[in-house]
């Protein structure tokens, strides 16, 4: 039988109990590619989208272990790191691979699929570990990395019509010039 006491002295037969010291609280697991000049571990969540591309996710889950869930965590889990590890880190790369591969590409750069996204990878996460004695209090979806061969084609199509506009500027400009030059 476990059970979680206040802080305070206690006077007990440790033949009899295992007593386990344990801090509760509130905790935040961050999700995240390295940067691009650090050799740091690749932690973000990625998943294979509609259309077959990979999709790179920050994100940042701030959860909570209660005192009246830490004796189950413990003696289910083990350790905070452990309960972190087997809960949070395995439910939010899991829930990020099961809702993602419901979206494409244009989705993620699209406002408001980017929000539905964002919110039914919270409320999934909020609910699978609620199930697990965990209380997340948010999942929050920093950026979403787009793979570049997808955004390569969008980028020269914008570039192309901007050198359009440019040059279409530049004409009405030049035959602006050429008219007040016959004027004067």
């Amino acid at each position: 039988q476990t059970c979680a006491l206040p802080i305070c002295l206690y006077f007990i037969n440790r033949r009899e109990y295992e007593v386990t010291l344990t801090e509760v609280g509130v905790y935040q697991s961050t999700f995240q590619l390295p940067k691009s000049n650090s050799a740091g571990n690749d932690t973000s969540i990625s998943f294979v989208c509609r259309g077959g591309f990979t999709i790179s996710v920050d994100c940042t889950v701030e959860w909570q272990m209660t005192p009246e869930s830490a004796p189950y965590l413990l003696s289910e889990y083990g350790n905070k790191i452990e309960v972190e590890k087997k809960i949070i880190d395995a439910q939010a790369h899991a829930i990020g691979r099961d809702k993602g591969i419901n979206y494409g590409v244009q989705d993620f750069l699209e406002g408001t699929s980017r929000e539905k996204f964002q919110d039914e990878f919270s409320k999934e996460l909020i609910k699978v570990c609620k199930e697990k004695r965990v209380d997340v209090l948010s999942a929050f979806i920093r950026r979403i990395e787009i793979p570049e061969q997808y955004l390569k084609p969008i980028r020269e199509k914008q570039l192309a019509m901007e050198m359009e506009l440019t040059a279409k500027a530049k004409e009405i400009t030049a035959k602006t010039e050429n008219r007040s030059e016959e004027h004067t």
